[in-house]
């Protein structure tokens, strides 16, 4: 991950050092985050949706409260119950810190969270400023007391940062900025009206028999059976073939690709492992080939299904260009290449970055000539009968 630091907090340690110290750290603690199911006491998340609000607190007056600060920095995010509970015998000690950590939070990070455990305190989010990151520590070391602190603040390029279009015109007056009584459920899942098409297909190829429906050929016993449309009659077309393959239409070439394999990664960071020499050489030769040569590359890095997704979003981006830089280093063509990151199913970060060739449509076949029949010698050939009549 590139970062940069003042030269006074390196140390003695290279720069490089230190960021995979750093990337490491950041690895292990959302490591322990993720495998711990303890719900915190507090969850302040200024994600894409929405401000998302779950935990238990004392009282509906100090929900609102907390709602209303978060909602004052990013009024363009509806705040969201997810899970919110009221507990009169709870406490939530340092408040008037906490509110203060999370306008600094909305203001100055993005997807930026604030998570508290009794005995842990989570701060994280996307920023390009290490005075940011200071002033965010020493805002939580009094709500931290005592907490073991897990940072995940990410100090990202100045452009890397999304940029965040806030609509102030849309907050909201309403001292009740969150509804206590929602409680989010999983979406039933949409079904489509109508009937399928593949229920419509039989009907239509049997419409299409039309000696089978006025009784000149016998219904069979055997069940329907559809006919391909290749196979039909090209002279005289049947409705359900013209219905199929209407005129005019050309179906688009199926892009053909040529998998390279996988780049690996180390997880949570841009540090290419160090069994990848071998197979990036191997790959480099693949693409330099008279084969592969400047044709369209593409670089898939493979996200993870769990975690941020703009940390996710970030980390993958950076190794797919990472990647590009390492191969244009070797002298492959990367002018025409394409960086598309992909979901995975897997919650846990590979670091895998697959690299693919796409291929050029093949030439469009050429119609065959009509072949005319041999004439004897002082033959002529029949006239056509438009030209009789």
């Amino acid at each position: 991950m590139e970062q940069t630091f003042p030269p006074e907090r390196m140390g003695a340690r290279s720069k490089k050092s230190f960021r995979i110290a750093v990337a490491l750290f950041l690895c292990n603690g959302l490591l322990i985050a993720s495998a711990d199911q303890e719900r915190p006491r507090l969850s302040v998340i200024f994600g894409l949706e929405g401000i998302q609000m779950s935990g238990t607190l004392d009282s509906e007056e100090t929900a609102q409260e907390l709602a209303r600060i978060a909602h004052s920095v990013r009024p363009d995010l509806p705040v969201i119950n997810e899970g919110l509970k009221i507990d009169s015998t709870v406490t939530l000690d340092h408040l008037s810190e906490i509110k203060s950590i999370l306008t600094e939070i909305g203001l100055s990070t993005y997807e930026g969270r604030l998570q508290i455990w009794p005995d842990r305190v989570l701060l994280g989010g996307l920023t390009d400023s290490l005075v940011t990151e200071t002033a965010l520590h020493l805002r939580l070391e009094p709500i931290a007391d005592g907490r073991r602190v897990i940072d995940h603040i990410c100090i990202v390029q100045p452009g890397d940062i999304p940029d965040v279009s806030a609509n102030f015109s849309s907050s909201k007056n309403s001292e009740e900025l969150l509804d206590l009584e929602y409680n989010p459920t999983a979406a039933d899942a949409y079904e489509a009206p109508g009937i399928p098409v593949e229920k419509l297909f039989s009907t239509v190829i049997m419409l299409s028999d039309f000696a089978r429906l006025t009784g000149e050929k016998p219904a069979s016993a055997q069940p329907l059976r559809a006919t391909p449309v290749a196979a039909m009659n090209s002279e005289s077309p049947s409705p359900a073939a013209q219905l199929l393959a209407p005129d005019g239409i050309v179906a688009a070439p199926v892009k053909q690709f040529v998998d390279l394999g996988m780049i690996q990664f180390s997880r949570n960071t841009v540090t290419l492992q160090a069994n990848q020499d071998a197979l990036l050489a191997e790959m480099v030769k693949q693409l330099q080939s008279p084969t592969l040569a400047n044709l369209p590359i593409l670089i898939d890095p493979v996200k993870p299904s769990t975690g941020s997704g703009t940390y996710n979003d970030y980390v993958c981006n950076r190794r797919g260009e990472a990647l590009k830089e390492m191969l244009a280093s070797q002298g492959v063509n990367v002018s025409s290449s394409q960086i598309t990151v992909t979901e995975s199913s897997n919650p846990v970060d590979t670091g895998a970055v697959r690299v693919r060739v796409e291929l050029p449509p093949p030439p469009p076949e050429e119609p065959a000539e009509e072949e005319k029949p041999d004439l004897a010698q002082g033959e002529t050939p029949a006239p056509d009968s438009q030209a009789e009549e």
